[in-house]
C-alpha cells in the first residue's frame, strides 16, 4: 500500500524473524489499518527474496504496521513484537541476518507513554 495513508495513522517497522508470520499477528488487531512486508538494512539495491534468503545483502525481513493510535496503542503493538518472538533465540535450523529482530522507530513521541 502506498502513502499517503488516512489521516492520523501512525507508522512502524519491526523485524521479528519471517515476515510472513510477523505479518498475520498485527493484521489481524483492531485498529491496524494496513501491513506490508519488506526488507530494511542491507547493501542491495531492490533486493529479491533469493538474494535476501542468501545472506549476502544484510538485509532484515521487516513488517510496516500503519495503526490508528486513537484504536490501538503502540504499547499494544509492542506486546505482540515481543510476545511473538524470542530475539535471543535464531530461527531454527540457522540463524540468517535476514531473520534479524529489529524495531525502526518513525517518530520519537512513540517513547513517551
Amino acid at each position: 500500500m502506498v502513502e499517503p495513508f488516512p489521516e492520523g495513522m501512525e507508522k512502524v517497522i519491526f523485524g521479528m524473524g519471517c515476515f510472513w508470520g510477523a505479518e498475520r499477528r498485527f493484521w489481524r488487531k483492531s485498529g491496524v489499518f494496513s501491513t506490508q512486508v519488506g526488507y530494511a538494512g542491507g547493501c542491495t539495491p531492490n533486493p529479491n527474496y533469493q538474494e535476501v534468503c542468501s545472506g549476502m545483502t544484510g538485509h532484515s525481513e521487516v513488517v510496516r504496521v500503519v495503526y490508528d493510535p486513537q484504536a490501538v496503542s503502540y504499547k499494544e503493538l509492542l506486546k505482540i513484537f515481543w510476545e511473538s518472538h524470542n530475539p535471543t533465540q535464531g530461527p531454527a535450523p540457522c540463524s540468517w541476518t535476514e531473520k534479524i529482530c529489529s524495531l525502526i522507530e518513525n517518530d520519537c513521541e512513540m517513547w513517551k507513554w
